[in-house]
């Protein structure tokens, strides 16, 4: 059985109630908070203890000369690619497929050589 996540953004509101669950879920460390200023994303990114972030993105357009802002927002998260290039680079073998198809890093196991960095097509693994 094929599973995804899939998200409505016309309904999404940003709160980021997704990114706390995923961590949750995945016995995944705080990242910290960090304000960069920029946004109201403190989360920035996808990373190895963020498997799903929430963007946004902010637009400002001028229409019938008042200033328009909006939210846009963006949900990335790893792919579980069906052939991982993260998993097939990992010499010890730490990357791994869970009962549910997802894939997964075995902390444990692995030995930070980082070549499953560079053979991430998302940017995922960091």
């Amino acid at each position: 059985m094929i599973t995804g996540f899939f998200t409505d953004t016309t309904l999404c509101i940003g709160c980021k109630a997704c990114e706390v669950a995923c961590k949750q879920w995945n016995e995944l460390p705080s990242d910290g908070f960090e304000f960069t200023g920029d946004s109201y994303d403190n989360t920035g990114s996808l990373s190895g203890t963020t498997w799903r972030h929430v963007g946004f993105i902010e637009q400002t357009s001028v229409e019938d000369n008042t200033v328009v802002e909006r939210w846009l927002m963006h949900s990335d998260v790893c792919k579980h690619c069906a052939n991982a290039g993260c998993m097939e680079a990992c010499p010890t073998g730490a990357i791994v497929r869970n009962e549910f198809g997802a894939v997964f890093v075995q902390p444990d196991i692995c030995n930070g050589c980082g070549y499953c960095v560079v053979s991430c097509p998302f940017g995922v693994v960091d």
